[in-house]
């Protein structure tokens, strides 16, 4: 491991990699569902559709209405209490604090309940510091150039990124940071790795282990 005045800095998203955010996904689709006499569908099949990025049964002409139901409700207090820590996440970052600079980023448009979350959940703490985009970003840029621009005047050549999305593997690249893809979240194996990540890890807790066989800290 390297020494406390060299330490490299590990960028965590937060949505997927540290916290369980299926049961909210479904929540609010279940709901936009029930609201428009549609019958959803089962939560595994939900889950298998939104981990490839396809259509989840709904007809193109209720797809913008959808869209907008989700960016409304999508961060409101009643879904984002289904969202649950991943197990052993505390352990990891434990470890992680003592040989890096950690620092969580979100895509979130409502600091105050991704803090809050982060807090009640005890992971605050290990943070350096939490990014979170203002909502005026995603009015002009694409969603892995609002990562970008949240860290890169923190960035460092060789420091790693850790997401569950296209998203955080674009941000990281651009950046020329080591990518490692995590497949506990929204997106699955097939389409993370047709974006060329360095790793694929199954579950955060597996992160030290790799990090310490490949020399990576």
């Amino acid at each position: 491991m390297q020494s406390a005045e060299i330490k490299k800095s590990l960028f965590v998203d937060i949505d997927g990699p540290i916290l369980d955010v299926s049961e909210r996904y479904y929540n609010v689709y279940y709901d936009f569902c029930r609201q428009n006499n549609i019958r959803p569908v089962s939560k595994k099949y939900y889950w298998q559709k939104r981990r490839r990025k396809q259509n989840v049964s709904l007809k193109s002409s209720l797809t913008e209405k959808y869209k907008e139901f989700w960016i409304k409700t999508i961060e409101l207090p009643q879904y984002t209490h289904f969202d649950t820590i991943r197990p052993h996440t505390i352990e990891v970052l434990a470890k992680l604090q003592q040989n890096c600079n950690l620092y969580a980023v979100s895509l979130r448009q409502n600091a105050e309940t991704e803090k809050k979350t982060l807090k009640q959940f005890g992971v605050s703490e290990f943070f350096n510091n939490i990014y979170i985009a203002p909502p005026s970003l995603f009015e002009t840029m694409k969603n892995w150039r609002i990562k970008r621009a949240l860290i890169h005047e923190i960035a460092s050549l060789g420091d790693i990124i850790i997401g569950d999305t296209p998203t955080d593997i674009k941000c990281g690249q651009s950046l020329r940071f080591i990518t490692v893809a995590v497949l506990s979240g929204i997106t699955n194996y097939s389409l993370l790795k047709s974006y060329q990540p360095d790793y694929i890890i199954r579950k955060i807790d597996s992160l030290p282990r790799l990090l310490d066989r490949n020399n990576l800290l």
